[in-house]
């Protein structure tokens, strides 16, 4: 396969042409939202995509989930959505947008659960693929 782009000058002139540099990684990191959470609350898996505790609740945490009507198959991480639906969510940062806590107290949570089970809102290396797959698409779009 030839040179489909040829790039010549400062790098600054190809984004030129994405007016909002922000929303599109933005967008990323909203996709990539999605997939951890998805991730997590729908497989109870880990980053390295073990389950999380080895998938099993214990005894006694498993009987306070019945009794909410929570699900009892996988460790979710999920009880009343508090950390991962309501605190979890895209931040703009010093360096753009990206992933956090907006609540010190949820992110206190996840870092004593990531102590205790291992990286689990980490990005996977699938997960980064796809989002990184947004931006080259919208790039793409604007150099077309």
């Amino acid at each position: 396969m030839g040179l489909l782009v040829r790039v010549d000058g400062n790098i600054d002139q190809v984004f030129a042409g994405l007016k909002n540099w922000e929303k599109l990684t933005r967008v990323a990191s909203l996709n990539l939202l999605a997939l951890i959470s998805e991730r997590i609350q729908n497989r109870g898996q880990r980053t390295d995509g073990a389950l999380i505790g080895g998938g099993v609740y214990t005894k006694q945490w498993a009987k306070q989930r019945r009794k909410k009507g929570r699900q009892t198959a996988y460790i979710d991480l999920t009880m009343t959505g508090a950390m991962l639906d309501r605190g979890f969510t895209v931040i703009l940062g010093e360096n753009g947008w990206g992933l956090g806590f907006l609540d010190p107290k949820q992110g206190l949570k996840m870092e004593g659960l990531t102590k205790h089970f291992g990286d689990l809102v980490a990005p996977t290396e699938e997960e980064i693929r796809l989002a990184l797959d947004d931006i080259q698409n919208a790039v793409r779009d604007v150099l077309s």
